[in-house]
């Protein structure tokens, strides 16, 4: 019995250290800066200079110019940029994998915004 105890115990401070966490916290500066960088240039209200935006509508009306805009579309993030990886398109803007999961890590903690 004691050694049940004993492995219980060890399992469950292994599991609650910080070195196990099954979510490290991503601020939302960072994924803010992927966003911004990856997704905006097409996803804002505001024409870009290179006219990958020309017709002055962000697509499928999805905008990501300000904080609670990427809060709201997290998800939609999460499936199209992250899960699927279609965005963004022919990855125009080279969105790397370590960004993919920089936003999947800050989307699954709840996608928290200061």
């Amino acid at each position: 019995m004691r050694n049940v105890r004993c492995a219980v115990l060890l399992v469950s401070t292994l599991f609650a250290s910080p070195a196990f966490s099954q979510t490290e916290s991503v601020p939302f500066e960072t994924a803010r800066h992927i966003v911004r960088t990856r997704c905006a240039i097409c996803h804002t209200a505001i024409p870009q200079e290179d006219g990958l935006n020309a017709a002055s509508q962000p697509p499928k009306g999805i905008k990501f110019d300000t904080t609670g805009d990427i809060q709201k579309w997290a998800l939609q993030i999460l499936e199209q940029a992250v899960r699927l990886k279609r965005m963004p398109p022919d990855n125009a803007t080279h969105m790397s994998d370590e960004e993919r999961n920089l936003l999947r890590t800050w989307i699954d903690a709840g996608a928290r915004v200061p």
